[in-house]
């Protein structure tokens, strides 16, 4: 059995607010140039209403005499010094190098974004922009219900290096990723689309139906010209909550009570597996009654690992890890089913799991509310095994009964080690996996401040300034308060859009100490403990046989 060694963290008193940062649109009404309007371009085109007729695109790259697209401009030109006053007109940084350029034209309206490109989908044009340099690859007149009735709602988006898919309602288009060209259209009433994503490297739909008093989910697949390879009815998708990144995720669902695989291509099922008393998460089962669990693989639907664990009341794997949930423990098994080991929880709904090459965190957040916060953290080492478990959910809370809500708490990988956060918005430490020191994270916030941690992140918002923090330091933002992508680093607003250089934040500025030093400077946090040598585990009976004063 492994043995996972405690962690004294630091003290944290903060202040600050409790919203997590959304996508909402800011008030503002951009000058100069309308977002619809594409300014002076080099091309002529049709004018909004007139559909799916294609213009002709701009060219690709800044020419030699160093030629922008319209509205877009250079990153100096986006950068004022810390401690200036920033221009009202369009957004800005306060870092030299902190913007790679800046564009006037692409505005609040949602900005997908791959590592090539970034489409903007406004109400009268789409306008797809090179990544690097923010030259117009194509634009495109098109029919969006927006510009007729607010009330034709954008309901669901994708982007990938193939497609651009855009529903309203029950309403779907399909374009061509690498020119804008309209491949297809389809409706699907009188289902609303909420959902659009690639499974095993097909267009797969979905939004919810209600047949009887039982409500389900529609999934629809597609062809890349919108033609329908099958229209299946579950009651709900297994997968993550947001879209994944990948495109090869499998075609999971609960179907009649089963959990089922399907085709993404025919939509026929490849495997069935009955759960009938199991709780489901992903595709690992829970009989609660007699704690038997089984991991079923996604690609014959066979068991991979079987345990009895009696008393547990959830169990999912994370980060490729079984993580069994106690009321007063959690568990852990690796490949083959091997033992890492347990520790004693206070909360399990304010635990944290994460996995990061051969070393497993075990984190329980404090309560909100108590005067001096301090995290309890618990690290091991993996074993070896030849059968990888399956991670269909993202979360890094440990697994909960159905009738459990994790409480906001995470666990994020950033270039210098672990952020904990939680649950209070103010909240934040880091952990270096190597010497195991924690340092608390210390937050700038205001009253009215905003937090979010995504992606090796942190993001504080305040009205129209948004601070961005990394492992390396952080950089201020006016204006541009959406964001579009965090890595690639892309933030906009009603009065335009910024492509960011991360790498400026993302290094950390360590002096070999092994310490961690805080994003604004100045030395580590007095009350920031390297870890005891003390240990903890539990042995097979659940018994707690160490643990660090």
């Amino acid at each position: 059995m492994a043995t996972f060694a405690a962690v004294v963290v630091g003290t944290l008193v903060l202040a600050g607010g409790s919203a997590v940062l959304t996508g909402s649109d800011l008030p503002g009404v951009p000058t100069g140039a309308s977002s619809e309007d594409p300014g002076t371009s080099p091309t002529t085109g049709p004018t909004a209403g007139e559909g799916t007729v294609e213009l002709t695109a701009p060219a690709g790259r800044a020419t030699i005499d160093g030629a922008w697209s319209p509205g877009t401009e250079p990153g100096a030109a986006a950068i004022v010094p810390s401690g200036s006053s920033f221009p009202p007109s369009a957004p800005s940084c306060d870092t030299e190098g902190c913007a790679l350029w800046r564009s006037t034209v692409l505005n609040q309206r949602p900005l997908l974004v791959t590592d090539r490109a970034a489409i903007h989908l406004g109400l009268a044009l789409l306008i797809a922009v090179d990544l690097d340099t923010g030259q117009w690859l194509w634009r495109r007149g098109h029919n969006d219900p927006r510009g007729v009735s607010p009330a034709a709602a954008l309901t669901a988006y994708h982007l990938d290096d193939r497609t651009l898919v855009i529903a309203y309602g029950h309403r779907m288009r399909i374009h061509a990723a690498d020119t804008g060209s309209v491949l297809g259209e389809v409706d699907l009433a009188p289902t609303q689309i909420t959902d659009i994503r690639r499974h095993d490297g097909q267009l797969v739909v979905s939004g919810r139906t209600l047949d009887g008093e039982q409500p389900g989910t529609r999934m629809v697949g597609l062809d890349d010209a919108g033609r329908v390879r099958f229209d299946i009815e579950v009651d709900r998708p297994v997968r993550q909550a947001a879209p994944a990144t990948s495109t090869t995720a499998p075609l999971l669902a609960l179907a009649d009570g089963d959990l089922v695989r399907f085709d993404a291509t025919e939509g026929f099922e490849r495997w069935r597996r009955v759960v009938g008393q199991h709780q489901v998460d992903g595709t690992t089962l829970l009989d609660p009654v007699t704690g038997e669990i089984t991991v079923v693989g996604t690609r014959d639907g066979r068991d991979l690992l079987t345990l009895e664990r009696p008393g547990a009341v959830a169990a999912g794997v994370r980060g490729g890890v079984l993580v069994v949930t106690h009321p007063d423990r959690v568990e852990l098994h690796d490949r083959d089913g091997i033992a890492l080991g347990g520790v004693t929880v206070a909360a399990p709904e304010r635990t944290v799991v994460d996995t990061t090459g051969r070393i497993v965190t075990v984190a329980t957040l404090p309560a909100p509310g108590v005067a001096e916060p301090q995290p309890d953290v618990r690290i091991g080492r993996r074993s070896s095994g030849s059968i990888a478990l399956p991670s269909v959910s993202t979360s890094t809370s440990v697994p909960l009964p159905p009738d459990v809500e994790p409480a906001p708490v995470l666990a994020m990988r950033r270039a210098d080690g672990l952020l904990l956060a939680g649950p209070e918005p103010g909240w934040a430490w880091v952990m270096d996996r190597m010497s195991t020191e924690v340092v608390d994270l210390e937050l700038p916030l205001l009253p009215s401040t905003e937090v979010h941690h995504g992606d090796g992140l942190t993001l504080l918002r305040d009205g129209r300034q948004l601070t961005v923090l990394g492992a390396g330091g952080s950089f201020r933002v006016r204006g541009a308060t959406q964001v579009a992508s965090l890595d690639p680093l892309m933030l906009h607003g009603g009065n335009g859009t910024l492509r960011l250089d991360r790498a400026l934040i993302d290094r950390p500025d360590d002096d070999g100490s092994g310490w961690v030093r805080p994003p604004f400077g100045g030395s580590p946090r007095p009350g920031a403990y390297p870890a005891s040598s003390s240990t903890a585990g539990v042995d097979a009976s659940g018994q707690e046989v160490g643990r660090a004063p």
